[in-house]
């Protein structure tokens, strides 16, 4: 018995090297042939009824690669570091300006009539955050180690909630491959402050234990950093109407009120971005409408257009998920956690937003994976894994690849409506 154990546990063994080898031999050809040999033997590992034999090896798949990433990062060392980044070079960029505003706004408070200047930057480096954002003045000696470091926490804290969440179930090969997906790598590549946004509301809405209120003051606190988060308190606005908690639901929509009206009385301290448009890195309704306008009616008329599109597309949809005729069923449990990341979801599905803010899809998907259908699973991967592609390409596959991601879009939109059609439908009013 023993040598037939032994004997398992080396073929086993022999097996996940021999996969690892196969796999990142391909990553050290091209990345994009990495992600498409490693969704193949995902896909053939299901069919082949093998995902058992994968599951080990895939959750060293996601932590080797990024650690690969981060080492090249402390390392400096931009050739490996450019051939994982997916056209985007400068390590830890945004959150590499983040922290040289953050030291800007402490020298801004004790230096107001002069000119500050970090890392040969002149203050301020940006504007647009929250308000709440502003306030942070912190003495930051040394940039690159901060910035190291809390990129390093990221990494840490995301593959940790990633895999705490899907646990050790035959889902584990599909949970990884969304971790190791290109919006989660470019979110990771730049290390947007929205990365520790993300970790903390995800963190907030599994954590069972977390008491409500608790979970209201920190997403409040969450909004005045950056205010795409308020989708969260919509949802639980709706879990709360639906558990027929009048405090907790005037309590969802304090902070949002607050930061309407922080808005009117200061308009300069929230200053608007420009949002992104194009199809090969960015999503949401919006953005889809200005690629419709640019692509065929060549900016005719005006931006009203764009908005034109949006409210005819966004009216059909409703119109075709509240129709029975059309309606979908996709068993999805009225989950605390559901709620929330499902309107955080479409709160950045209906304007223009870069990609890694799909690490929010990633999240939905992986927690819902055992209640979905294959077809749904495997079509989120190939939109999910063309958010972004890079744009050094053949006009014509760039134009194919753009019109493709957009049906894509559409198609994943429709599906989260869906959704929350089918959550509403637990609630009296809207059946």
């Amino acid at each position: 018995m023993l040598k037939k154990f032994l004997k398992r546990n080396n073929s086993e063994m022999i097996f996940n090297l021999a996969y690892l080898f196969f796999l990142f031999t391909t990553l050290a050809i091209d990345v994009y042939l990495f992600y498409i040999v490693y969704l193949l033997s995902i896909f053939l590992s299901y069919k082949l009824h093998l995902s058992e034999e994968i599951k080990k090896v895939s959750i060293a798949v996601p932590i080797i690669f990024y650690l690969i990433k981060y080492i090249s990062a402390l390392l400096n060392n931009m050739q490996v570091w450019k051939h994982l980044s997916l056209g985007y070079f400068d390590i830890f960029m945004d959150m590499r300006s983040t922290v040289r505003q953050i030291k800007c706004q402490y020298l801004e408070s004790i230096n107001e009539n002069t000119i500050n200047v970090v890392e040969n930057k002149v203050c301020p480096i940006f504007d647009g955050y929250g308000p709440l954002f502003h306030l942070i003045k912190l003495n930051i000696t040394n940039i690159n180690i901060t910035t190291n470091l809390i990129s390093f926490f990221c990494y840490s804290l995301i593959l940790y909630l990633a895999y705490k969440i899907i646990g050790y179930t035959k889902y584990l090969p599909i949970a990884s491959a969304l971790i190791v997906s290109p919006p989660v790598n470019l979110l990771l590549n730049q290390m947007n402050i929205d990365a520790i946004i993300f970790i903390v509301g995800v963190f907030v809405l599994y954590k069972n234990n977390i008491n409500y209120y608790i979970r209201l003051l920190i997403f409040s606190v969450l909004i005045f950093l950056k205010v795409h988060p308020a989708g969260v308190l919509l949802g639980f606005f709706v879990y709360f109407y639906k558990k027929r908690d009048k405090t907790l639901m005037i309590y969802s929509t304090i902070p949002i009120l607050l930061y309407v009206f922080f808005i009117l009385v200061n308009p300069e301290s929230v200053i608007s971005q420009q949002r992104p448009t194009g199809p090969h890195n960015a999503f949401g309704l919006l953005s889809t409408g200005q690629y419709l306008w640019i692509s065929f009616f060549n900016r005719a008329i005006g931006y009203r257009v764009v908005l034109i599109i949006c409210f005819f597309i966004l009216t059909i949809f409703l119109l075709l998920v509240f129709n029975n005729k059309f309606s979908t069923n996709f068993k999805i449990e009225g989950t605390f956690f559901n709620y929330g990341i499902l309107f955080w979801l479409l709160l950045n599905f209906l304007y223009a937003n870069y990609d890694y803010r799909l690490i929010l899809l990633v999240f939905f998907l992986i927690y819902n994976l055992p209640n979905l259908n294959n077809f749904i699973i495997w079509f989120s991967l190939i939109y999910i894994y063309l958010s972004p592609f890079v744009v050094d390409i053949n006009e014509s596959i760039f134009n194919f690849l753009g019109f493709f991601k957009t049906i894509l879009f559409l198609s994943t939109f429709y599906f989260l409506l869906s959704i929350m059609k089918e959550l509403l439908s637990e609630i009296k009013f809207f059946r």
